[in-house]
């Protein structure tokens, strides 16, 4: 039997286990591609045009709405899909970087990027508080900044990390669930978080925690009502994910956390890294 080359992801990390980027790499590998390239953009079509890259062509629409097409195309195969909030994403596969990039080149005129927004730009975000009856919430509009306005109000070190967030970060391929933080007042810790809510706007929706220390301290109704929004998640459905900001609780990271805030830290825990953790597509940013 002959050897296959092994695959080599340029942007990301491969997730071979999950269709239909699993068929993708299946695929890949029998043509004897050894480079990938992923990219994503936001984009104004709102149908995938034919990209005229090859003749054999599967494409279909996802329970999530999601419209993807796989493209076998001489030694090279693509899978393309396109979110119905307009956020378009791709995967090449071909035998070296070069052919994958003038590919991704080629994808980009016939989708093009959306033109910069000249109007103010503002992103929904659900606020979150126990009431005597119960987990309340109301939403509201943030104005927010593209990461790149403002990330040169950052030192070097910042940046790069940040940005590592803005454009590469994809929950699917991390086992960090768990962001934090930290600066003095004014060091631009608020403007950050509406940049990232600006830049996940594709797959995450911001849920600020008025009140962290009853979310963990006191009431387990009030972590489930705002984990599952209130509403009983549909075995096998993906769903949104969702980013909960609590500001101002470090103390539950601090090394006396247990004398401190009692069982805080251990079902801040749970909800990043165990079993709800793993059960609910959640990132908690302190």
């Amino acid at each position: 039997m002959a050897t296959q080359s092994p695959i080599s992801l340029v942007n990301g990390v491969s997730t071979a286990g999950q269709l239909p980027l699993g068929l993708f790499l299946a695929k890949a590998q029998a043509l004897g591609a050894s480079h990938v390239v992923r990219s994503h953009w936001a984009t104004d079509l709102t149908e995938l045009p034919d990209l005229g890259l090859g003749e054999r062509r599967l494409q279909w629409r996802d329970f999530d709405g999601e419209t993807r097409v796989l493209i076998e195309c001489g030694d090279a195969i693509v899978l393309c899909g396109l979110m119905p909030n307009l956020n378009f994403n791709v995967n090449i596969a071909a035998s070296n970087e070069h052919s994958a990039r003038l590919l991704e080149e080629r994808i980009k005129e016939l989708v093009p990027v959306s033109a910069p927004r000249t109007s103010e730009q503002e992103t929904p975000i659900t606020f979150w508080v126990r009431a005597p009856h119960g987990p309340t919430s109301f939403s509201r509009k943030l104005r927010v900044d593209d990461w790149a306005r403002i990330e040169t109000n950052y030192s070097a070190g910042v940046q790069t990390d940040l940005k590592r967030l803005m454009e590469g970060f994809a929950p699917e391929e991390s086992s960090g669930r768990l962001f934090l933080f930290h600066g003095q007042p004014g060091t631009g810790k608020s403007f950050a978080i509406r940049a990232l809510a600006w830049a996940w706007r594709g797959w995450c929706d911001l849920h600020y925690i008025v009140d962290p220390d009853e979310l963990f301290e006191r009431h387990a109704d009030y972590m489930v009502g705002v984990v599952t929004g209130q509403k009983q998640l549909t075995p096998g459905k993906a769903k949104r994910w969702r980013l909960l900001v609590l500001e101002d609780t470090g103390e539950l990271l601090s090394a006396d956390a247990k004398v401190r805030t009692g069982q805080g830290l251990s079902r801040l825990l749970n909800l990043a890294d165990g079993m709800m953790g793993q059960s609910f597509p959640v990132l908690v940013l302190i």
